[in-house]
Parts: C-alpha cells; sequence; structure tokens
C-alpha cells in the first residue's frame, strides 16, 4: 500500500491495535449471527485472530500547561 504522495504509510501500535481488535469483533459478530457456518468458515479460524491489546495508556496533564479561557 502506498499513500496518495508515494509514501509508504506509517504503522503504529495504536493503528495495529485498532486493525486487529476491529477484525475481531467483525469475525465475532459473523459467528454469532451464524453467518461463519453458512458461509462454511471454521469458527477455530475466525477465533484465532490475535487480541490487539487494550490501548494506549495516556498521560495526565500537567495542571500548570492549561491556560484559562480569555475573557
Amino acid at each position: 500500500m502506498v499513500l496518495v504522495d508515494g509514501r509508504s504509510p506509517t504503522v503504529t501500535d495504536l493503528s495495529c491495535q485498532f486493525v486487529f481488535n476491529q477484525a475481531r469483533k467483525l469475525l465475532y459478530s459473523a459467528i454469532t449471527a451464524g453467518h461463519a457456518e453458512r458461509l462454511g468458515i471454521d469458527t477455530g479460524f475466525l477465533t484465532a485472530i490475535p487480541f490487539g491489546g487494550t490501548g494506549l495508556k495516556q498521560r495526565s496533564r500537567s495542571p500548570s500547561a492549561t491556560t484559562s479561557p480569555a475573557r
């Protein structure tokens, strides 16, 4: 895959987590709705998709870094 300007896209931990977790969610819904069985896809294949993670921890902001709104 290439971006419009010809560069390769950047893959981050967060983008990997998002892709794997959304793929698992999609495949799980296919199992629960009966689509996987109807299509002949083994549920073992669908459940083998790895868990992407719980997300990145956000750092708390320092109270001194916030500014009060202009009046």
